[in-house]
C-alpha cells in the first residue's frame, strides 16, 4: 500500500456514523450503538484499516469532525498518533482492577506481542545462534583438545611440535527466528508507523520484510518445533510472542487492521491525573481552577472510601478519581474525571463524595469539581449550588463546579 494514496475517513465516538461506513469498514455489533432516534453511532475510539482506506474514530470532544476533515494529511496522522499513543500509554500503565483488556479493547493486531519482540531487539539485538568453529591455523584461541586429537606430532630438540594448530572461533548464525523478528518489526512500522508512534527500527529498515513469513502455517509449525528444543527463558518468550503475532496476522489478510478501544474513559482519567499532578496550581478568587505552564508536582491520588459499617455490606467502596488533601492549609481538592458527550443531570455520586468528605474532615474547606473534556479552551463553570433549604446545618454551602480541559492539551502532556 502506498501511504500517499491512503484515504482517511473520520467519525467520532458517540456521534452518528455516515452512511456506507459500517459496510465499508466491516464494523461489528459492539462498535455501534443505537440511541432512541435509531441512528447508528460510534461506540469506540481507534483505527480500522481496509487496504488503502483507514477510518479514524476520534474521542468525544477531541476536535470537531468538520475541523478534523479540513486538516492536511500529515496533521490528521499527527492527531491520530496522539490518540493511539495515549491509549497505548494508558493501557500499558493502567493499574485499576476494573480494566479488562478483553472487554475494553478489540484488535486483530497483536500490538502487545510486537512491543515484547521489540523489547528483546532493543536489549539483545536480532536473535542469533552462536556456535564455535574449529579450524586449523586460523582463529582467536588455540583449542588444545582438538590440536592433540587431530594434528601431526613431531619431535625437535626434545620438544613436541604440533602441526597444524587448531583454533576456536565463535560465529553467529541467523535463523528463521531472526527473519521473523525482522519481518514483524519492519511490517508493523510500514503498516502502522504513520498512526502510532513505534520504537526506532531504522537499523534494520533496509532489510524490509518477507511476506512469505505471514499467512504461512508451516512457519508457525516450525517455530513451535523450535520452541520445544529451546531452553533459555528469554528466547522461549521471544518465540512465543512471534507465534502470537503471526497467528493474529494469519487470521486476516495483510493491510487489514482493527485497533478499537471501548473505554476511552480510562485513558481520559489517567491523562487527567498526570495533568493535575504536573500543572495544577490552585483556585482563583472566582473559583476558577488555575494551572501553571511549569511542573507543579502535586500528589493527586485515586482515593478509596470505606463508608459502610453494616456487616453485610462493609465491602462497599467509593473511589473518587483525583483527591488532594492539603493538611497544612486544611483544604481538600476533590476532582472526578468524566468522559461525557453532554452532562444532563446531577452527578449523584459526586454529591455523595462531597458529603462524605465534609463529614470526615469538618474543619477543612472543599473544592469539588467534575473534569470534562472540551475541544475549546479550558474553563470552569458552576454546576451545583445547593439550595440553602437543603444544606446541612452549620455547614458551608455545597458547591460543585465543572472544569473543562482542552483534550488535546491534556493528551499531549500525557505522552510527552
Amino acid at each position: 500500500m502506498t501511504q500517499s494514496l491512503l484515504q482517511i475517513d473520520v467519525i467520532q465516538d458517540g456521534q452518528t456514523i455516515p452512511n456506507g461506513y459500517i459496510d465499508k469498514y466491516n464494523l461489528e455489533k459492539r462498535d455501534i450503538f443505537y440511541p432512541s432516534n435509531g441512528e447508528a453511532r460510534s461506540n469506540f475510539v481507534g483505527i480500522v484499516q481496509r487496504d488503502e482506506s483507514i477510518l479514524i474514530s476520534i474521542p468525544k470532544h477531541f476536535m470537531h469532525v468538520s475541523d478534523f476533515k479540513t486538516q492536511s494529511t500529515p496533521e490528521k496522522k499527527k492527531y491520530t498518533r496522539l490518540i493511539m499513543d495515549s491509549i497505548n500509554a494508558s493501557v500499558l500503565g493502567y493499574q485499576n482492577s476494573s480494566y479488562d483488556s478483553e472487554l475494553d479493547t478489540s484488535s486483530n493486531f497483536a500490538l502487545a506481542a510486537y512491543f515484547n519482540i521489540y523489547e528483546y531487539f532493543a536489549q539483545y539485538g536480532l536473535y542469533q545462534e552462536d556456535y564455535q568453529e574449529i579450524r586449523p591455523n586460523s582463529g582467536n584461541k588455540v583449542s588444545w583438545k582438538d590440536t592433540l586429537r587431530k594434528s601431526n606430532k613431531f619431535f625437535s630438540n626434545g620438544n613436541i611440535i604440533f602441526s597444524p594448530l587448531y583454533y576456536k572461533k565463535r560465529r553467529s548464525n541467523q535463523t528463521l527466528i531472526t527473519e521473523c523478528m525482522i519481518s514483524i518489526l519492519n511490517y508493523t512500522q510500514s503498516l502502522l508507523g504513520d498512526f502510532i508512534t513505534l520504537p526506532d527500527t531504522s537499523k534494520i529498515a533496509n532489510k524490509g520484510f518477507n511476506k512469505n513469513i505471514f499467512n504461512n502455517e508451516s512457519v508457525i509449525l516450525k517455530l513451535q518445533e523450535i520452541l520445544t528444543t529451546t531452553f533459555k527463558d528469554i528466547n522461549r518468550q521471544l518465540i512465543r510472542n512471534i507465534i502470537i503475532f503471526l497467528k493474529k496476522v494469519n487470521d486476516n489478510k495483510l493491510e487489514v487492521v482493527d485497533i478499537k478501544y471501548y473505554s476511552f474513559a480510562h485513558t481520559w482519567e489517567t491523562a487527567v491525573e498526570k495533568y493535575l499532578n504536573d500543572h495544577f496550581l490552585g483556585i482563583s478568587k472566582d473559583n476558577e481552577v488555575i494551572f501553571s505552564n511549569t511542573n507543579t508536582q502535586k500528589k493527586f491520588i485515586k482515593d478509596k472510601i470505606s463508608y459502610n459499617d453494616a456487616n453485610k455490606f462493609s465491602y462497599w467502596r467509593l473511589e473518587p478519581d483525583h483527591v488532594l488533601i492539603d493538611d497544612k492549609n486544611k483544604f481538600i481538592y476533590l476532582f472526578d474525571s468524566k468522559y461525557y458527550t453532554n452532562l444532563k443531570d446531577l452527578n449523584h455520586k459526586q454529591f455523595v463524595y462531597h458529603i462524605l468528605y465534609s463529614n470526615g474532615w469538618p474543619t477543612y474547606q472543599i473544592y469539588d469539581s467534575l473534569i470534562l473534556p472540551t475541544e475549546e479552551k479550558s474553563f470552569t463553570e458552576e454546576y451545583l449550588k445547593l439550595n440553602k433549604k437543603y444544606s446541612l446545618r452549620d455547614r458551608t454551602p455545597v458547591n460543585i463546579y465543572l472544569t473543562y480541559l482542552n483534550m488535546i492539551e491534556v493528551l499531549e502532556n500525557f505522552i510527552k
